[in-house]
């Protein structure tokens, strides 16, 4: 007789290999699938990992999980799985772990815990130099430039994509990630303002890109490229960049891809002052999988430029509705700069309301957290543009209604 324990152990050896096969096969086009799965390959998971014979086989799987783990938005719940297997010993299996913990460490960056995410990938990088193993070494510092670009530390976020692109141009068959680092080394030199090699560095990533059946990525690299060439006040060149991205994600299941590049294509519409069309994307972009999602950033840049739009059709009881859950969001997030944009552009929309002594407070508010970066450029633009509303008002202090016409601000990090 079979022991009952041999029958639980092969049952479970059996169930990771029929979800191996359903996610492998999986495109960008069955994210729905694996959405709708994902209790099963989760319970997979955690019985996997309860048993010693199935733990590697279990990493092995979630590691092949994780490309539809990023895509889906529900990080909060996949982050605790990835938590319980980089506490299983798996014993003689240095390069899984580190591959294990390069991944939880991606997922805590999205889930913006920057500084949890730097170092894990940090203990992933110290296992990976112990076993001298390059290729390893070389997407774990992808990661820690992603990590450093994420601080702002734009020179160390450089220094490790470069190292980490070295790699990947000189051992084959890393043609995906040469794209993927090249996408982010734009992405490092656009925050630099150093427009010309962001342009250079984003079309390389395209082309590459271009040369495997991966939309979302190629998706992902037009909308930067769109952006750079927003920056660069090519507005025909962004908004075909920005087209061609939708096409690309127009069949898959990308829901977060698409909201990003309808954000900015809201933004592009607002330049042009087509406000109606700037609505229209936004509306588009606000849809249930981005409501439901972890990425706060995304729904808090959403919020906020759907108050900005509002605000200049002077639609003004709605446009403070959104940036108040903007500003909510940005307060979760910590992100000061972004809160300040959006307490300055409440502001506005309290002064058009007749709401003059609380408009200056949030003017002042808003210039208050704006001390805090004296050398950002970006920063000192809000400053001027707030310092300018609040003088139009400040005289109106007890008055019932504010004077002048306020000008607004849409964000473009």
């Amino acid at each position: 007789m079979i022991p009952a324990g041999v029958h639980f152990r092969d049952g479970i050896a059996a169930n990771l290999a029929y979800w191996w096969e359903q996610i492998e096969r999986l495109t960008d086009a069955g994210t729905h699938q694996f959405i709708a799965e994902q209790a099963n390959i989760i319970l997979a998971v955690e019985l996997g990992l309860a048993l010693p014979a199935t733990q590697v086989k279990t990493v092995e799987l979630l590691l092949l999980a994780y490309r539809f783990v990023e895509r889906c938005g529900y990080w909060q719940r996949w982050l605790s799985v990835f938590e319980k297997a980089t506490a299983v010993d798996l014993k003689q299996q240095p390069l899984l772990t580190a591959r294990l913990l390069n991944r939880q460490g991606q997922l805590s960056r999205l889930m913006q815990q920057t500084e949890l995410a730097m170092a894990l990938h940090q203990k992933a990088e110290r296992m990976a130099q112990k076993i001298s193993d390059q290729q390893a070494l070389a997407e774990i510092w992808f990661n820690l430039s992603i990590d450093h670009w994420q601080c702002r530390d734009y020179e160390q976020a450089d220094a490790f994509g470069q190292k980490a692109l070295h790699v990947f141009q000189t051992v084959p068959g890393n043609q995906r990630w040469q794209a993927s680092m090249l996408n982010t080394l734009g992405l490092i030199s656009l925050h630099c303002d150093h427009l010309t090699e962001a342009h250079k560095r984003l079309q390389q990533s395209t082309a590459l890109w271009r040369q495997v059946d991966e939309p979302t990525e190629l998706a992902r690299v037009l909308n930067n490229l769109a952006n750079t060439c927003y920056q660069q006040d090519q507005l025909a060149a962004a908004l075909h960049y920005y087209q061609e991205a939708l096409e690309h994600l127009a069949p898959t299941e990308s829901a977060l891809d698409k909201a990003e590049v309808l954000v900015n294509l809201g933004a592009l519409y607002f330049k042009w002052e087509q406000y109606d069309k700037a609505e229209l994307a936004l509306r588009q972009a606000a849809s249930p999988a981005v409501r439901r999602s972890g990425h706060l950033r995304l729904r808090a840049l959403l919020a906020l430029n759907l108050g900005n739009t509002l605000l200049k059709q002077n639609q003004l009881a709605e446009s403070e509705k959104y940036l108040r859950q903007s500003q909510a969001l940005w307060q979760q997030l910590g992100d000061e700069l972004m809160l300040a944009n959006t307490v300055g552009t409440l502001a506005e929309v309290l002064a058009a309301q007749g709401q003059v002594e609380a408009a200056v407070t949030y003017y002042d508010n808003a210039l208050q957290l704006i001390d805090n970066f004296p050398a950002n450029s970006w920063a000192q633009s809000l400053k001027e543009e707030f310092t300018t509303g609040k003088s139009l008002i400040d005289g109106l202090v007890g008055e019932p209604k504010a004077g002048g016409q306020l000008s607004l601000t849409v964000d473009h990090q």
